[in-house]
């Protein structure tokens, strides 16, 4: 397997942690896939929940896997107790420590990471799950770094968020069956606060970042398997854009192992292996 090791740093008068992962026969230059967790989420839980490890050792891919931060620091993180969550503008950002800059800490774990000159520069990309797919729009819009790519998955970007040209190759991966995530929009019950939560429908972070990629030049569609597949070229360009919505999708990372609580997250899919859609699609 892969060399695992934790990182620690001090951003904005905390201490903040990550796993970087090297895979199994690493050669340098490798491309960096950062990979943000979801609300309740930890980096070592996504990593298995996920199997990057398995994937980035296949691909020859340096994962890097950051912490977000929870209510209290000063105890370990639990999925209802105590959830690590991130700050990308929703409501959820206030389970964890209020106001907090995770853009900025992002930022300076890239340069961390480049600074081991382990990484080709030309080659880092950011993926999300759930209030980590919203942390991932956020970063990609307001981050020093620019990113190669981004895929966000199962989540939403928050409403009040208009970047305009932006130029990132974008995969966004969302389940039609999603009950935390509904995609024509809706109440939900969040599984925290146990209170009634309304979500804007996934049309509403398609469009909008089709608006911040610079508007849509073209657009083709296909569905195939209950796997509808939209591919956009956006803004002077050409920026590409593909949406992949999946039937009976619940909130799960498609072709995971799909561990969540079935009854709070639905049915999990693997119509699709989202770790090699988003690979294949960074490089094509």
């Amino acid at each position: 397997m892969g060399q695992t090791q934790r990182i620690e740093l001090n951003s904005g008068n905390m201490r903040r942690y990550a796993l970087l992962r090297k895979p199994r026969n690493y050669s340098k230059p490798c491309a960096l896939l950062i990979m943000l967790h979801g609300a309740g989420g930890t980096a070592s839980w996504t990593l298995d929940e996920t199997e990057l490890d398995k994937f980035a050792d296949e691909k020859g891919i340096v994962l890097l896997l950051p912490e977000g931060t929870r209510e209290d620091m000063n105890r370990g993180p639990g999925f209802l107790q105590n959830p690590q969550v991130w700050n990308d503008g929703s409501p959820r950002a206030q389970m964890g420590q209020p106001g907090v800059d995770d853009v900025a800490f992002l930022d300076l774990l890239i340069d961390h990471v480049l600074g081991l000159r382990l990484i080709d520069p030309a080659k880092i990309f950011m993926a999300g799950f759930s209030n980590g797919a919203g942390m991932t729009f956020r970063f990609a819009s307001e981050g020093t770094h620019k990113l190669n790519g981004i895929a966000p998955v199962s989540g939403l970007m928050r409403q009040n968020q208009q970047p305009l040209n932006l130029s990132i190759p974008t995969i966004y991966i969302m389940g039609k069956a999603d009950p935390l995530m509904p995609i024509e929009g809706g109440a939900i019950v969040s599984p925290w606060t146990h209170l009634s939560e309304n979500r804007p429908a996934v049309s509403s972070t398609v469009s909008a970042w089709e608006n911040a990629l610079g508007g849509v030049n073209s657009s083709k569609t296909e569905t195939q398997n209950g796997v509808q597949i939209t591919d956009r070229r956006c803004g002077k360009l050409n920026t590409p854009f593909r949406t992949i919505l999946v039937e009976e999708l619940g909130h799960h990372w498609p072709g995971g192992k799909g561990t969540l609580n079935k009854r709070l997250a639905g049915k999990p899919s693997n119509k699709i292996h989202a770790s090699s859609e988003i690979w294949t699609f960074f490089n094509g």
